[in-house]
């Protein structure tokens, strides 16, 4: 039921007059069917411009005229009432609505005589001086204590007497923004040079060249799902990096070269064509983190392939190459710690398998091998699938299966099928050399001429079996 009025109040020299007092006095109460709304007052204070604002009672809002007795800060009185409305109206307007007489009290006013309302309203010629305030026609003779300085009248586009030649009397004048030294804005052949270099796609991008330096927080944001957020485009034939985060003292933390390898933590030198990132001194945690143990995650944490070099290479000084760890709540399972598989884009057939080497350095070469675990198919019909496991060994630099266990049962030493069509038994191959001395702390078993033979720690051959 209020309705926003606005003020600003200036002293005579043009100066916002801030802080200053304003007091609006309802001088009558008014009320509506359903309440009553007696008199009150309203005080605001101007701010550092000389503005305030304040909501007060329209004159429309009860079934009694309101007015208010304002004053201002330096004691000026004057009356006015509030025109009915909603959108915000300023003290200028109100005072102008204001001019000429109110209509006297209601007779609901307990039927007393209606007082004198001459100090309710203005006179003529007072009504005459606020028209001219607020039509802005008051002869300027009329108006006392004017302001002498520029300043004064809060004037901007003039220039004080020692500046006071006019311009145009001023000759051999520069043309041309270098002229004047002006250095914050372009000229119109580099804009027009800029943008003719523009396409409809450059449109909202920023051309970084040169050395461009950013301080503080930067943030880049695509716009749409569809484009990138950030393209660094190399010139022809690049030489330094393509991009880097270095510390305080510019030192590589890490980089991106022009080939597309990738370094953190250090610069990438010849350590890699690819990734590199190296240990710390002091580092408490793993190098790198691949992956997550998250519940769900059932998707590979790293996928290394190779033509014919090596997928995965781990290398140690004096630890372990390679250490794997299933963490699980089993307390009777076998868990399944590395899985080895060969898959062809052919038809698999016997002797498809896989195997693993062990290798190490000979007293010449590096990395030769001493044997390796094999397994393979022996039937590769998936319905019928039977394996076998052997074990190769290097004897006189010549590769052999030594040991087989076979899909069914069979153990073969130095034998790989001569089992005699028996299942679940143990093939012995004849010896390539049968033992001529005593074995200390035992016995040797062996076969001579198919038979099967013991000799003890005293020299005895015992027959357990003839050929």
């Amino acid at each position: 039921m209020t309705r926003e009025v606005t003020d600003t109040l200036l002293r005579t020299d043009g100066a916002p007059w801030d802080g200053g007092l304003v007091t609006f006095q309802r001088t009558a109460g008014s009320f509506i069917p359903a309440n009553s709304f007696p008199p009150d007052t309203t005080e605001v204070t101007t701010d550092a411009t000389g503005a305030y604002s304040v909501d007060l009672w329209p004159d429309g809002a009860g079934l009694i005229r309101a007015w208010y007795l304002v004053t201002y800060p330096n004691g000026e009185k004057f009356r006015v009432s509030i025109p009915d409305g909603t959108t915000p109206i300023t003290m200028p307007e109100v005072r102008a609505a204001t001019v000429g007489p109110p209509v006297p009290p209601s007779a609901l006013d307990a039927h007393e005589a209606a007082a004198d309302p001459h100090d309710q309203y203005l006179l003529p010629a007072e009504a005459d001086l606020v028209y001219a305030h607020i039509s802005h026609n008051q002869p300027w003779s009329t108006i006392t204590s004017t302001p002498t300085t520029l300043a004064g009248y809060g004037i901007t586009d003039a220039a004080p007497l020692v500046h006071s030649q006019p311009w145009s009397t001023i000759t051999a004048t520069p043309t041309t923004l270098a002229g004047y030294g002006i250095t914050d804005a372009a000229s119109t052949s580099a804009l027009a040079t800029e943008i003719s270099d523009r396409t409809a796609a450059d449109l909202g991008k920023a051309n970084l060249s040169g050395g461009n330096a950013f301080t503080g927080v930067q943030a880049l944001t695509t716009g749409a799902a569809g484009t990138k957020g950030l393209t660094i485009k190399l010139a022809a034939s690049p030489t330094a990096n393509a991009f880097e985060v270095q510390d305080s003292a510019s030192a590589v933390l890490a980089q991106i070269t022009q080939a597309g390898a990738a370094a953190l933590r250090a610069s990438i030198g010849s350590q890699a064509d690819g990734l590199y990132v190296p240990w710390k001194s002091g580092d408490t945690h793993a190098t790198v983190t691949i992956g997550s143990a998250t519940a769900g995650n059932n998707q590979n944490a790293i996928f290394a392939q190779s033509d014919s070099g090596a997928g995965v290479r781990a290398q140690s000084a004096s630890g372990v190459a390679f250490y794997g760890i299933v963490s699980d709540a089993g307390t009777s399972n076998q868990a399944k710690l590395f899985t080895l598989t060969h898959r062809t884009s052919g038809t698999p057939g016997a002797n498809f398998g896989a195997s693993f080497e062990l290798a190490a350095n000979s007293s010449t070469a590096a990395d030769r091998t001493l044997g390796f675990v094999a397994g393979f198919w022996t039937d590769p019909t998936d319905a019928t699938r039977t394996s076998a496991i052997a074990i190769q060994t290097i004897n006189s630099g010549v590769l052999a299966e030594r040991l087989r266990i076979s899909g069914n049962g069979n153990i073969g030493i130095n034998v790989q099928s001569a089992f005699g069509s028996g299942v679940g038994v143990i093939g012995i191959a004849n010896a390539a050399t049968v033992p001529s001395t005593n074995p200390t702390g035992g016995g040797v078993l062996y076969c001579e001429g198919g038979a099967l033979k013991y000799r003890g720690s005293g020299g005895t051959v015992t027959v357990l079996g003839v050929a």
